[in-house]
């Protein structure tokens, strides 16, 4: 066992007592997000998707004149060997330049930004 999965595990068996419900709901919360933030330390940012799909606030990028954008994924499939990218609208997976729905994926994380030759770097 790693120190990240003793982190986890530690986490997951304290127990919180404050004095008031608001005090240990607040303490709950963040220990749910320490635990969250390690899980996905643990597994590169990957999420499998019966742990959870994204959130609206996730994959929705803009919504524009009557139009929605959603926001691209890194997404692992069943017996796939490559990282593939996709869109995902709430209710499925697919690819945006094809149409192609993606109906075995397992795990998804964010994707990683584009490269740009444009530096934030200033000398």
């Amino acid at each position: 066992m790693n120190d990240i999965e003793k982190a986890i595990e530690y986490f997951q068996s304290a127990t919180i007592s404050f004095s008031s419900p608001e005090a240990g709901a607040k303490a709950m919360k963040v220990r749910d997000l320490a635990i969250s933030a390690l899980q996905q330390q643990l597994t590169n940012g990957w999420i499998p998707v019966d742990s959870k799909l994204p959130t609206k606030e996730e994959y929705i990028l803009k919504v524009e004149d009557e139009h929605t954008y959603y926001n691209r994924f890194n997404v692992s499939a069943v017996n796939c060997e490559v990282v593939l990218v996709a869109e995902y609208d709430g209710k499925e997976w697919y690819d945006s330049f094809t149409g192609e729905i993606y109906n075995s994926i397992t795990a998804w994380r964010k994707a990683e930004k584009p490269y740009s030759e444009v530096s934030e770097c200033k000398d």
